[in-house]
């Protein structure tokens, strides 16, 4: 048995190569830069939810052992089928939904 975290390697890989992303934005001028801003974006989201992750040890271990795997991660994202609009969509209507309940409990109470 192993007592490395394999989480906790991955975790830290992954913030190194975001980290190292960001300094590359930095360098960039404005334009080239907001030209990535989604990548960005999606990547530190990608980070937080490995942090958040529950992949086995082997899973993880399989990810620690791609040269770069946040690289592969987004990849992943962009080639895959959920849609990230659906996803937006679907939290304004939640929250729509909640504002009406919210709108019909006040007409209730000023009655």
């Amino acid at each position: 048995m192993t007592d490395k975290n394999y989480n906790e390697l991955l975790f830290k890989k992954v913030t190194q190569e975001h980290k190292e992303l960001v300094e590359e934005l930095e360098k960039l001028p404005a334009n080239e830069a907001l030209s990535r801003a989604y990548e960005k974006v999606i990547k530190e989201d990608l980070v937080c939810s490995i942090g958040d992750s529950n992949l086995t040890q082997n899973e993880a271990r399989a990810l620690l052992r791609l040269s770069h795997p946040l690289d592969a991660l987004y990849s992943e994202w962009l080639h895959n089928d959920y849609s990230y609009n659906d996803i937006l969509r679907d939290t304004i209507k939640d929250r729509a939904t909640s504002a009406v309940r919210e709108m019909k409990n006040q007409t209730l109470d000023a009655r």
